[in-house]
């Protein structure tokens, strides 16, 4: 099965802010950091794995997983701001 044009964009995207080190969140992450002693990170599961469905199906049947960047993000995020003051959304056992 093709992807769509959607997931060619998606994974794009992807590859993009991983080339870059991830700068757009680094950008994010060290503004909320002045401002803020904890950053709670909602949606933790996607950092795993994240349920893909493509734009043109009504429903959520016809989707898949698909890996999300995993611990190579936290380790960049940890080499650049060192301990990270993270909360992570706890949905029980799936994360």
């Amino acid at each position: 099965m093709q992807p769509t044009e959607a997931q060619k964009q998606i994974q794009e995207i992807t590859a993009e802010l991983k080339q870059h080190n991830y700068s757009w969140w680094m950008q994010r992450i060290r503004k909320n950091m002045e401002l803020f002693d904890l950053l709670r990170l909602d949606h933790f599961r996607a950092f795993v794995d994240y349920w893909e469905v493509p734009a043109a199906e009504k429903t959520a049947i016809n989707g898949e997983w698909k890996a999300g960047p995993g611990k190579e993000f936290f380790k960049i995020l940890e080499k650049e701001f060192g301990k990270l003051p993270f909360v992570a959304e706890d949905l029980g056992e799936i994360t």
